[in-house]
């Protein structure tokens, strides 16, 4: 079920990034409607075209005389979000960008991601509630879930406490931790493309995790080690500001130690920053049992919005 507004507008092509194509689940929430507005700006910005997408999940039971048929649920609850999103388009997205509207049936993220991967999307921005605690435990997050699945870029914005009411949508300081490995080294080069649509600054994080004397390691003189880190951080980080500054990109450099989600969160938080920039490495199964994500954690507690980068 969907409809196509095509677009009137005439676009330069100057300071684009690689978005192209931008999908926008929306379950109606304010913190739907919130992605929404950032995904509508992002769009004018790049000359992407939005999707928006609202998914129905099947109900538990169908199983008595005085309920509706499924059937009858299906037509119904299709053409009565088919409305809302239509509305929504009227409302909240310019006639000069190129958007559509489509309603699915199936479990959200896997829908999501599905959806994704078919119509071939550049990147997903959604809302998060940002659950943690017990709540994060029996409710989980649909965020997480696609962060984890999609076959491209997430953006996960909250809306309680966010940064996004007032800094809006056109960040002025994005942060971008590194580890300088290969994902990260994607996730700058979306950044600064981001730096230059926005003239924004960037803020380089290198966090040096804290190490325990464990196993092969309890011989090793810690704090050496970490000494060690930070000397061989601030060289990379140098090279890396003198090449972006080279390209008129604004940038600041920064060391911390510690747990690198919680890290990145404070940084961003004393920088006030408008934007993460973060990379994800992709694990699942085992690998993030045990390995955990960074990226995850970060969006699970971060009040900027977080843009996580995987490449097609």
């Amino acid at each position: 079920v969907g409809k196509t507004r095509q677009s009137r507008a005439r676009l330069d092509g100057k300071g684009r990034t690689e978005f192209k194509s931008i999908l926008v689940p929306v379950d109606f929430s304010d913190t739907s409607i919130r992605a929404l507005d950032y995904a509508v700006a992002l769009a004018a910005k790049s000359g992407a075209k939005l999707r928006l997408i609202h998914i129905l999940e099947f109900p538990a039971v169908f199983n008595s005389t005085a309920q509706p048929s499924y059937a009858a649920w299906d037509r119904g609850a299709q053409q009565s979000a088919t409305d809302r999103l239509a509305e929504l388009l009227g409302k909240k997205v310019d006639r000069s960008i190129k958007a559509s509207s489509e309603v699915h049936i199936g479990r959200a993220y896997k829908t999501i991601c599905e959806v994704a991967k078919d119509r071939k999307v550049d990147l997903i921005i959604m809302g998060t509630h940002g659950f943690t605690g017990l709540k994060h435990l029996f409710l989980g997050s649909t965020a997480e879930r696609v962060i984890r699945h999609a076959p491209c870029s997430v953006m996960a914005i909250r809306t309680q406490k966010s940064r996004t009411s007032k800094l809006g949508v056109s960040p002025k300081r994005i942060l971008v931790p590194t580890d300088f490995s290969k994902p990260a080294e994607e996730a700058l080069k979306t950044a600064v493309a981001l730096a230059r649509q926005y003239q924004a600054r960037i803020h380089l994080l290198y966090v040096i995790p804290i190490h325990y004397a464990v196993g092969d390691y309890d011989m090793m003189d810690l704090a050496v080690l970490a000494a060690e880190q930070k000397e061989e951080g601030q060289k990379m980080l140098g090279a890396m500001s003198r090449k972006l500054s080279a390209q008129d990109i604004a940038v600041d450099t920064e060391i911390r130690h510690g747990r690198p989600a919680v890290e990145i969160n404070e940084a961003a938080s004393a920088l006030d920053a408008g934007l993460i920039v973060i990379s994800t490495h992709g694990y699942t199964g085992w690998q993030r049992a045990v390995l955990g994500s960074t990226a995850e954690e970060v969006v699970r507690h971060s009040l900027s919005p977080v843009l996580i980068v995987r490449k097609k």
